[in-house]
């Protein structure tokens, strides 16, 4: 904004400002932590967690909002319809142990959210903060819901779009 009123000359010159080096966080859930902490996770955190690790995505714009009519069964893969960029909208594939988490809460519906809620506003889950916060202060569970969703693309070791590639 201020490099466009120096142009249009509104200002005569625009402050220069100095960006702060930014630090990338280094914790992620590996195999490890994971297997400590899922014993001390309840339900809806339990299959957040997994459905974050195993396939990539963000908890409140993609995975709060998943809806089953997005859920593609017989191609073993989830469309992400919603997500923080209009390149976000992909197809992320669905591991065997997702899968057998989505089929728990599977009732034959067609379409509707995966996390319901009838206290949150939008129908769906919007946080499992607190669940979290319980869980992570475990010995050995200290990390941040943000790395989860770093954890695939270290993981894998992909070349290019590492959310297009599954796990084994």
């Amino acid at each position: 904004m201020l490099g466009k009123a120096e142009e249009w000359t509104i200002i005569k010159a625009s402050p220069k400002i100095k960006l702060m080096q930014e630090h990338a966080r280094e914790r992620v859930i590996d195999a490890d932590i994971e297997a400590k902490l899922l014993p001390f996770c309840k339900q809806p955190l339990r299959d957040v967690l997994m459905i974050m690790r195993d396939s990539g995505m963000r908890n409140q714009k993609e995975v709060f909002r998943m809806r089953w009519e997005h859920l593609d069964w017989g191609n073993k893969r989830y469309f992400v319809y919603e997500s923080k960029s209009p390149k976000g909208r992909r197809f992320v594939p669905i591991s065997p142990r997702v899968r057998q988490a989505l089929l728990a809460r599977y009732s034959e519906q067609k379409e509707g959210w995966i996390f319901p809620s009838k206290r949150a506003r939008g129908g769906h889950l919007t946080t499992v903060a607190k669940q979290f916060e319980k869980a992570r202060r475990r010995p050995g569970c200290q990390m941040t819901s943000s790395s989860i969703a770093r954890v695939m693309a270290l993981e894998l070791k992909c070349i290019g779009r590492p959310k297009t590639c599954s796990r084994s």
